[in-house]
């Protein structure tokens, strides 16, 4: 009979004697041998194939008493020599074991009824045991007469035998993976020879040797406690038949799940109630005393029991989890089911009751909440609240966060490039994440970008030029197409806004922010890179040549130099005061993602230089855009098909009317000399090139600080488009003008243009709206196209 169900056999048998009155109490005897099949231990009356090799058996007594005195004994054949015996599980009082000698074993006992008798002893078969069959009874004392109770018989060999299988959990993992085979002699077993050995059928070649004991390996899992012994074939000429074998657990039971989970990950969710755990095999009841449930130093109050046959562990708490991290602990104390070998201690992961609850609140100011800036640069001000904690953040120019990735959570970041550095209301979005990866709402914030406002006085920043920016004998039309005899060369910008150039020195108005100047570009880092470190990109790029010589790095440094390279750079940072900071860090970018790729390449591939090299990249490829339209901070581009030109327009509200009404006008004279032929197409595309710088210098005049570099830009770029406006349509019957005439008409309006603006008479008058603020000769100029 199974184990398990003798003991239910038990246990319903004293329930029933309880309850029969006095005079109707029996007693129920079991007498077995203890053997094992392909379950747990089970018992029998009879046993086949005992080899006389010093081979254990082990019988157990059991009997729910009908109260009373009560004696009992066994006598035993020759050959038969005692070992050990207990009383475990004994309920019944005075059990005592009167003799317990090779030839006899004797024991008394004197309960109540219903109580429990128990008693296990084992004897060892040895060479001078009878072969054959041989009958031991149990005796029962009736006065001073004995009775047979019981009687099992034991059928004798001379033939080896395994007498004993453990289970054993090798890699203490909680699965068994081997079996300890005991043979009954250590003769002829010296030098095994396995042929066919069967385990949960798998064959088996391995044997290690240990002691009189053999060791067989198997795969982790291919069979668990409750299904043992699964032996088969032949070992050193030994058949190996589970019913021969006494079997032993010797794996130590382990919690394999939780919450249907493995306890080899790192960390487990688990719901807010009823938690579940599996074992590796069962457990006695009293073992659940052994674990614990824990957030933090304290336990959490439940029930924790064993369902199911026993593998099934269950905490169920008194009330619902909250959210937290929480922690599972066991002592060695508890006991499997039916070997009692103790629980294996176990580091358990992590169980987490998920937090499902977003960041609920948010914030984000924009320069501390300004209604407007004159730098596409600004600082952010942040804020959010968690029931847990907030953990990320994610910020983007975009409302859909396209390219956005998250970064660890702060409360203020100090530099963040807007979408634009376009003079009009721009917005920055956030959102918030906590640890368990909650998504909070968007929240935003929007700021105006606004021009630097004029200094006081009007005018262009208290500076003069001291010669014109190009030669004043080359303002043909050869000037807009690269071919200026003497063009600027800027060579330096200081602290004080002075420019030198190859025609004179600028004094050009100081910007508002001038970055810190370093002198060590080694100290570059992301968090420097507000720090001025080169006046130029090319000091730049000349310091990473110099430091780099890989020749695939020194492609890419130079390539994309050329792409963040801004035609007259100085000139622009002469006059708007928000491109410092903004020019200076995509130099910084520039410079700091060459040294990390340097760095990467060889071989410090540190999460420092892995993150400043994502800085860098993103900084650099926005730097890219910016460059390539760099011309869009000042004036709108409109592209007119039909003429195959592009027009500059500008952003100014006030200027776009008058402005229009001007493009109009010179772009029909201009169109109609076209096509008279009176002005080729390369004279065409100069004088609507030179229109376009005038619009680009009005704009930045009026919106950058009325600077005197501006204005004098301005006013070439109407010389040279007035000039062609002036003409007179030829014809293309009539005789085109000599070409020796018309070069010397042309010299006389440049160097007398006054008289000029008097022969040629107001062609066409600006409007008042054009009008500077100022009373000077050239100033006046401007509102009368010649």
């Amino acid at each position: 009979m199974h184990a398990k169900k003798i003991l239910c056999f038990f246990l319903i048998s004293s329930i029933i004697a309880s309850l029969l009155p006095t005079a109707f109490a029996v007693s129920t005897v079991d007498f077995n041998v203890k053997i094992a099949t392909a379950g747990d231990e089970t018992y029998a009356t009879s046993l086949n194939n005992v080899s006389y090799f010093n081979t254990d058996i082990t019988f157990q007594f059991v009997e729910v008493s009908g109260g009373g005195a009560t004696e009992y004994s066994l006598s035993m054949p020759a050959g038969f020599t005692y070992q050990s015996s207990n009383t475990i599980g004994t309920t019944c009082a005075g059990f005592s074991i009167l003799n317990n000698s090779n030839g006899n074993f004797r024991f008394s006992f004197n309960g109540v009824a219903g109580c429990l008798a128990k008693t296990e002893f084992t004897y060892r078969v040895i060479s001078s045991a009878p072969v054959g069959n041989s009958h031991i009874s149990l005796l029962l004392k009736n006065g001073s007469a004995w009775t047979i109770a019981k009687d099992i018989t034991l059928g004798i060999t001379s033939t080896n035998s395994i007498i004993k299988a453990v289970t054993a959990d090798l890699n203490s993992n909680g699965y068994i993976d081997a079996y300890i085979l005991s043979f009954a002699t250590s003769a002829g077993v010296t030098a095994p020879a396995l042929s066919g050995v069967i385990i949960a059928g798998v064959t088996t070649s391995v044997a290690t040797a240990s002691g009189f004991n053999w060791i067989l390996p198997f795969t982790d899992n291919i069979l668990g406690t409750g299904n043992t012994p699964q032996v088969g074939g032949i070992f050193d000429g030994v058949a190996l038949t589970n019913s021969l074998i006494n079997e032993t657990d010797g794996a130590r039971p382990r919690i394999m799940t939780i919450a249907g989970t493995s306890t080899t990950t790192g960390a487990i969710n688990i719901g807010t109630g009823v938690l579940t755990m599996t074992l590796s095999e069962s457990l006695f009841p009293s073992s659940t005393g052994s674990f614990s449930f824990n957030l933090g130093t304290g336990a959490i109050a439940g029930i924790m029991s064993l369902t199911g046959n026993l593998s099934t562990l269950v905490f169920t708490p008194t009330s619902s989890l909250s959210q937290g991290t929480y922690t599972l602990s066991n002592t060695t104390g508890a006991i499997d089911w039916p070997a009692g070998i103790n629980v294996m201690s176990q580091a358990f992961p992590s169980l987490i009751v998920p937090d499902t609850i977003p960041p609920g609140t948010g914030s984000i100011l924009i320069n501390a909440g300004a209604a407007s800036t004159t730098s596409q640069t600004v600082s952010l001000t942040l804020g959010a609240s968690d029931n847990i904690g907030v953990t990320e953040m994610m910020i983007s120019n975009s409302p859909t966060f396209i390219g956005g990735t998250w970064e660890a959570y702060t409360t203020s970041k100090a530099s963040w490039s807007l979408a634009s550095s376009a003079l009009i209301t721009q917005t920055v979005y956030v959102r918030f994440r906590d640890l368990a990866l909650n998504v909070s709402a968007d929240y935003s914030d929007n700021i105006t970008i606004v021009a630097v406002p004029p200094s006081s006085g009007g005018g262009g920043g208290g500076g003069s030029i001291s010669a014109d920016i190009c030669p004043t004998g080359d303002l043909s039309g050869n000037f807009y197409d690269g071919k200026c005899s003497s063009p600027v060369t800027t060579t330096s910008i200081t602290s004080t806004g002075v420019i030198s150039t190859s025609t004179g020195t600028v004094i050009a108005p100081v910007a508002t922010w001038i970055p810190t100047i370093s002198s060590s570009p080694s100290s570059l880092s992301a968090s420097s890179m507000d720090t001025r470190y080169f006046l130029t990109l090319e000091e730049s790029r000349a310091y990473l040549l110099g430091k780099i010589t890989h020749s695939a790095i020194v492609k890419l440094i130079n390539s994309y130099g050329d792409k963040l390279t801004i035609s007259d750079i100085s000139y622009y940072l002469s006059v708007d005061s928000g491109l410092y900071s903004e020019y200076n860090r995509i130099i910084n970018a520039y410079t700091l993602l060459f040294l990390r790729v340097q760095d990467a390449v060889s071989g410090n591939k540190s999460e420092t230089v892995k993150s400043e090299g994502r800085l860098s990249v993103g900084i650099v490829l926005s730097g890219v855009a910016f460059a390539k339209n760099f011309l869009d901070r000042y004036i709108t581009r409109a592209y007119l098909p039909e003429h195959n030109i592009t027009l500059y327009r500008t952003k100014n509200p006030l200027l776009m009317k008058p402005l229009s009404i001007l493009e109009s006008k010179v772009l029909a004279k201009f169109n109609t000399l076209l096509e008279s032929e009176t002005i080729s197409r390369n004279e065409y595309e100069t004088s609507v090139q030179a229109y376009d710088d005038f619009v680009l210098h009005l704009m930045i005049y009026r919106d950058y600080g009325k600077n005197i570099l501006s204005k004098e830009r301005a006013l070439k770029a109407i010389k040279i488009f007035s000039t062609t406006y002036a003409k007179k349509v030829v014809p293309k019957s009539e005789t085109t003008i000599d070409q020796t005439l018309e070069q010397k008409r042309l010299s006389y309006i440049e160097n007398n243009t006054s008289s000029a603006v008097q022969k040629i008479g107001e062609i066409y008058t600006f409007l008042r709206d054009l009008i500077f603020g100022e009373t000077s000769q050239d100033i006046r100029n401007l509102q009368t196209i010649l």
